[in-house]
C-alpha cells in the first residue's frame, strides 16, 4: 500500500460566513422580537387597562365632595343604592395596594384608595 492511500481525504475548511450560536459577539436576536411583541401586547391588554380604570375612579375626598350626603358620621353610604354596607378590595388582588371600594347593594364601584404603607413610595 502505498502512504498517500492511508491519508484522509482533505475536508475544506467551513466558509466564515456566520459565527456559530455560542461565539461572543454573535448578535443574532431574532428570537427575542416575539416574546417583547407578547409582553407589550400583555401590558396593552391587561395592565394598562386596569390602571386607567383604577385613576378613573374617585378618591374618598373626591367621592365626598361629589356626594356630600353620603358621610353619615359612622361610615360611608352608597350614593346610588344607600347602602352602608361597602367592600374594600384589592383592584388585582387580595393583598393589592391599589383598592377599590365597591357597594355590596348594587354592587358599583363607588372610590378607590390606597393602602398608607404605599403612600409615600
Amino acid at each position: 500500500m502505498n502512504q498517500k492511500d492511508l491519508l484522509l481525504p482533505a475536508i475544506p475548511a467551513p466558509t466564515p460566513s456566520a459565527p456559530p450560536p455560542n461565539v461572543p459577539g454573535n448578535t443574532d436576536h431574532s428570537g427575542i422580537w416575539p416574546l417583547l411583541a407578547i409582553g407589550f401586547l400583555f401590558y396593552l391588554m391587561f395592565i394598562r387597562p386596569a390602571k386607567k380604570a383604577w385613576f378613573n375612579l374617585p378618591t374618598l375626598d373626591q367621592y365626598l365632595s361629589k356626594n356630600p350626603t353620603c358621610n353619615t358620621g359612622l361610615g360611608i353610604k352608597c350614593c346610588y343604592c344607600g347602602s352602608k354596607s361597602i367592600r374594600n378590595w384589592g383592584q388585582r388582588a387580595a393583598n393589592d395596594w391599589r383598592r377599590v371600594h365597591i357597594c355590596n347593594g348594587c354592587g358599583r364601584k363607588l372610590y378607590r384608595s390606597q393602602l398608607s404603607v404605599y403612600q409615600n413610595k
